[in-house]
């Protein structure tokens, strides 16, 4: 079962830093299907980085910590969090790489998932 909690905040602290700084790997595939959410507007990896950091910066947000990645390194977390010009909910997966200093991104998509 995929217990939902609170993100722990020096987790979030952590992944904002890295994503303010730019320090941060996003592959072509996750961009891609990042950018299919803004269709008719320009997006790029900053404002991936800046909606994504703006999220993480809310106390109350909640997700659920993966813990079947085994032969990944880092903390990986999975969050649900808005989109001020898209009136749906974005889907994240993303690792903090401590050991690398720099934050992975595994998706960044449309929400599909049910029970986050």
């Amino acid at each position: 079962m995929n217990e939902v909690i609170l993100i722990p905040g020096e987790w979030r602290t952590n992944v904002c830093r890295l994503l303010d700084l730019g320090r941060a790997r996003v592959p072509c595939s996750v961009f891609e299907r990042w950018e299919e959410m803004f269709q008719d507007n320009i997006t790029t990896i900053e404002m991936l980085y800046a909606r994504v950091s703006e999220a993480l910066q809310d106390d109350g947000i909640r997700g659920v910590k993966v813990l079947t990645m085994h032969n990944e390194p880092g903390e990986v977390y999975e969050f649900l969090f808005p989109l001020h010009d898209v009136h749906e909910k974005a889907y994240a997966k993303v690792s903090l790489r401590l050991a690398n200093n720099e934050v992975y991104f595994y998706s960044a998509h449309r929400a599909e998932r049910e029970y986050l």
